[in-house]
């Protein structure tokens, strides 16, 4: 596929006109760059009308895309916003005070760096990264795709929470309903994100994986 691109006399650039995924001026440094490329704009794009590449990053959007429903959308929506960064950031920030009252110092300033240093560095990433969303999601995203903000945030907070949790826990079993709850949440986080289009596969998974590692670190 490569070489077939390589080999192509004629090239084309997609911009979507979407919020958070217009990146006119880069395509138009592109085009400068390639010879005999055209842009073509527009708000939705038809990856299946496009050549159907193996890249699992395509082949898992066009797999949530191809069966979306209305129902589907709206449970999505509320699971995305139940788990956002934001209400994650809020939740997160009643607890490091409640330790800070009761004063837990060591889990206030765990939590205080895991969430707040998981925020800083996926948004830092994202910057750096400047990867484009896919073309047909299904709620508009103002900031860059990779890593996953939700991801991220998701698996900070529930590690945090099985941390905390877990050894004030006697029963084995109780123990690991607790845990197999917690990542199941990270899980659903993570699919309401390629439902809705606004993710590709990587994302999520480097989202995820950054998030336990940056918790595991700290």
């Amino acid at each position: 596929k490569v070489l077939k691109y390589l080999n192509a006399k004629k090239k084309g650039i997609l911009v979507s006109t979407k919020t958070g995924q217009s990146n006119l001026k880069e395509a138009l440094r592109l085009r400068k760059e390639i010879k005999d490329s055209y842009i073509f704009i527009d708000n939705t794009f038809n990856l299946s009308s496009l050549e159907d590449f193996s890249d699992i990053d395509i082949w898992i959007n066009n797999l949530f895309m191809n069966n979306v429903n209305s129902f589907g959308i709206s449970l999505m929506k509320i699971i995305t916003d139940i788990f956002s960064p934001t209400s994650l950031s809020i939740i997160s920030l009643g607890f490091i005070i409640y330790f800070i009252i009761k004063s837990k110092w060591r889990m206030a300033i765990i939590s205080f760096l895991s969430i707040g240093g998981g925020l800083f560095i996926g948004a830092f990433i994202k910057e750096i990264v400047m990867r484009a969303r896919p073309l047909n999601a299904l709620i508009f995203e103002t900031d860059f795709s990779f890593p996953s903000g939700h991801a991220i945030m998701v698996t900070v907070f529930f590690t945090l929470f099985i941390y905390f949790i877990s050894p004030r826990i006697k029963e084995l079993y109780k123990r690991e309903v607790l845990i197999l709850i917690s990542i199941l949440f990270i899980i659903i986080t993570c699919v309401s994100r390629l439902y809705l289009g606004v993710h590709w596969f990587s994302d999520v998974v480097a989202g995820s994986a950054f998030g336990l590692f940056w918790t595991t670190l700290i």
